[in-house]
């Protein structure tokens, strides 16, 4: 087998900044919405997919992280807002629970 580039815990530093903005996001999304399943796997779905349509912001440290970041955060939110937006209507259009 060939020899990793990287120790392991090494990723452990490898920060995806908009994570948690979803993360956020979906949280907000779940504490107003009305009518949308709470079950588990309806909450991790929104979640997923609302994270694999986000663009993906990877830095190595939160120096980087503020140096290269957006200077104001509200079009990001917004996006993000609109992306669990979106992920709702897919999850409540095809629930996997059952």
């Amino acid at each position: 087998m060939a020899r990793k580039w990287y120790d392991d815990d090494e990723l452990d530093i490898l920060i995806n900044r908009n994570r948690d903005k979803v993360l956020d996001a979906v949280e907000t999304y779940l504490d107003n919405a009305t009518d949308f399943c709470r079950c588990r796997d309806c909450r991790l779905d929104l979640a997923a997919i609302t994270l694999n349509r986000a663009p993906v912001r990877h830095f190595v440290s939160e120096y980087h992280m503020k140096y290269y970041g957006e200077e104001d955060e509200a079009p990001l939110d917004k996006r993000m807002s609109r992306l669990v937006n979106e992920a709702a209507a897919i999850v409540a259009r095809r629930p996997h629970h059952d």
